[in-house]
């Protein structure tokens, strides 16, 4: 999974935009407040999935137990 250095910026400027909306949307307490925020989670789902994979490549690839991945995970 490679990205050039524009693929990065993009993603961390849509994570940073999530990150505001899901802060911002439960202060507005008019009508776009909700939508602002379930706009920022799914703004947010990108990288929630991005770091699911890294951990899980890193887990499959080290000498734990499935036991100790799920304590792994849990904690």
């Amino acid at each position: 999974m490679l990205m050039s250095w524009r693929g990065w910026t993009a993603f961390a400027v849509v994570q940073l935009v999530g990150a505001f909306c899901v802060w911002s949307g439960p202060r507005i307490l008019s009508a776009s407040g909700p939508v602002l925020f379930l706009s920022g989670l799914v703004l947010l789902a990108p990288g929630g999935v991005l770091s699911l994979v890294i951990v899980e490549k890193l887990l499959w690839s080290s000498r734990l137990t499935l036991s100790g991945m799920t304590w792994v995970e849990l904690a």
